[in-house]
C-alpha cells in the first residue's frame, strides 16, 4: 500500500470546522518571487548570503537570519523594505496559483476557509490584487497580525480560530515547511504537508501529499 493511500485513510470520515492554509508555496508559487527580491535587495545594505542560505529561506524569516549573522535590527528592516519594494510588482505580474489550488478552493467553497502567513500584509494585498484571494478566504492573518511570535509559534494559527469562531482541534493547516507542522502541532491542529518546489527533503509528516489535488480525500 503506497503512502498516499495511508495518507487517504488515515482520516476516512474526518469533519473540519475549518481549513487554514500557508500561502507561499503552498496556494501560491512565489517562492522564486521572493529568491529574485531577496538577492535584489540583501547585496545592497550587507554582505551577500550564501547560496545555502537563500535557498533556506524558502523556510525560514529573513530577519532571523540576518539576526543571527549580527546584523543590527534597524539594518534588517531597511532590507525587508527595499525587499518588499522588488517584490510587490513581481507578484502583480508574475504570480501563479499553484497547479491544482484554485479548484481545490473552488470545491471548498461551502467549508470555512482561511490563510495563515509569515509574509507581510502588503505581499498579501499585491497578491489579492493578482489573484484575489480574498474571494475564497474568510479570514488572511499576516505577518504582522503575529508578529513577533511568527511560526513555528500558534499565535497566528490562534488568531485565525478567534477571529472564525472555531475550536482549533477542529481545524487543520495546511503548509509546505517544518515550521507550517509545528505551529499547528503547538496550537493543538491537524496538520498536512503539501510538498512544494522549496520543502526540504528532510522535512516528513504521517499526513502528506504532493498537489493540491490529493487534499480532497483529507478534507
Amino acid at each position: 500500500m503506497n503512502m498516499q493511500v495511508n495518507v487517504w485513510y488515515t482520516l476516512p470520515s474526518m469533519r473540519y470546522d475549518a481549513v487554514f492554509f500557508d500561502l507561499d508555496g503552498t496556494l501560491v508559487e512565489t517562492g522564486p518571487l521572493w529568491d529574485i527580491a531577496t538577492r535584489r535587495a540583501v547585496p545592497e545594505w550587507t554582505e551577500d548570503l550564501s547560496e545555502e542560505e537563500y535557498r533556506s529561506l524558502g523556510g525560514a524569516l529573513l530577519h532571523e537570519l540576518l539576526a543571527e549573522k549580527g546584523v543590527d535590527a534597524g539594518t534588517i528592516e531597511k532590507i525587508r523594505a527595499r525587499r518588499n519594494e522588488h517584490m510587490l510588482p513581481l507578484m502583480r505580474e508574475h504570480a501563479m496559483w499553484r497547479e491544482g489550488a484554485i479548484d481545490l478552493l473552488h470545491e471548498l467553497t461551502k467549508k470555512r476557509m482561511g490563510i495563515v502567513t509569515s509574509a507581510p500584509l502588503v505581499a498579501v494585498d499585491a497578491l489579492d490584487d493578482a489573484l484575489r484571494l480574498r474571494t475564497y478566504a474568510e479570514v488572511i492573518v499576516t505577518g504582522e497580525d503575529m508578529r513577533p511570535d511568527y511560526k513555528p509559534h500558534p499565535k497566528g494559527l490562534l488568531i485565525a480560530c478567534e477571529r472564525l469562531g472555531v475550536d482549533a482541534a477542529r481545524c487543520v493547516y495546511v503548509g509546505d515547511q517544518q515550521c507550517d507542522l509545528d505551529a499547528a502541532a503547538a496550537a493543538g491542529m491537524d496538520a498536512v504537508l503539501m510538498r512544494g518546489i522549496f520543502t526540504p527533503d528532510t522535512v516528513t509528516h504521517s499526513q502528506s501529499v504532493s498537489t493540491p489535488g490529493e487534499l480532497r480525500p483529507l478534507l
